[in-house]
């Protein structure tokens, strides 16, 4: 470096560096100022040279007693830190920040996202709590509700089997009602008939009363169970508990009404145990 500043200042000078200039630094002194005489001072070529020689070796004498720049110090580069490069370097700058301005809305924005879909989610999941809440209790309802239609249908099946039953067990009875009936016709029809020189017979009426009465108890075991008699006896023809098997004309009775029953009818609320067979007036 210094010689490259001797080069530089002797190219100046237009001289170079006498060889026997002393070695001033060496001395750790820094040199006086040259004197020049009035008569170098007179303007001689020879004199200004001397000068300058003199001049040259007292700056390299100062360059050597500076001290050194510490270990792994540098200096910045000046001539590189101009307005131009500044501006790029403030332009890149900005644009990073921009980018990551927009980098960070963008995870704001994917952060808000994914906010409402755990708070739809979570609402989801309320809503699937509340339906499986009420399909529970539905399931519980409809629980409630089959095991009542269970008991109510078993009690239905229960009251069929009986009234089947009673049915099967009645219906064999019905036929010793209907000899009862025609004993107690024909017991009538005895005591009305009239002879010359005879009364009817005691035992006629006795016969007709006891005739009643067997009829009387048979009613009232049917009733026990529920079953009625038809009684289609003078009533209006009524084909959901009535069959005609023959007709007859009369004329102290109405066209259309029972005249005769030949066989009792017999009902259990709306239910049809036996058709009465009858015949009709016309």
């Amino acid at each position: 470096m210094f010689e490259k500043i001797r080069s530089i200042l002797s190219a100046w000078t237009g001289s170079a560096a006498p060889p026997d200039a002393p070695d001033a630094h060496r001395t750790g002194s820094t040199p006086a100022r040259p004197e020049v005489t009035g008569a170098e001072n007179g303007g001689t070529a020879v004199g200004q040279a001397a000068w300058k020689e003199k001049a040259l070796s007292d700056f390299e004498t100062w360059l050597q007693d500076l001290p050194e720049p510490p270990p792994g110090s540098s200096s910045p580069d000046m001539d590189a830190c101009d307005l131009y490069t500044l501006l790029s370097e403030f332009t890149a700058l900005r644009q990073e920040i921009r980018m990551q301005n927009r980098e960070q809305h963008r995870t704001i924005a994917a952060i808000g996202t994914l906010a409402g879909d755990i708070r739809k989610g979570m609402d989801d999941l309320d809503e699937i709590k509340n339906d499986h809440r009420r399909a529970a209790e539905t399931t519980d309802l409809l629980a409630r509700e089959l095991r009542a239609a269970a008991a109510e249908l078993r009690r239905q099946v229960d009251e069929s089997v009986r009234q089947e039953a009673e049915k099967r067990t009645v219906m064999p009875f019905l036929d010793v009602r209907d000899a009862l009936m025609r004993g107690r016709q024909a017991a009538r029809e005895a005591a009305g008939r009239r002879r010359w020189f005879r009364q009817p017979s005691p035992e006629t009426a006795h016969l007709i009363e006891g005739y009643e009465m067997a009829l009387r108890r048979f009613d009232r075991a049917l009733a026990a169970v529920g079953i009625q008699p038809v009684n289609a006896q003078g009533r209006p023809f009524d084909p959901a508990t009535m069959r005609a098997v023959d007709t007859c004309s009369r004329g102290d009775m109405e066209k259309g009404c029972v005249a005769a029953e030949p066989l009792s009818g017999f009902i259990r609320g709306e239910e049809v145990v036996r058709t009465a067979e009858v015949i009709v007036n016309q």
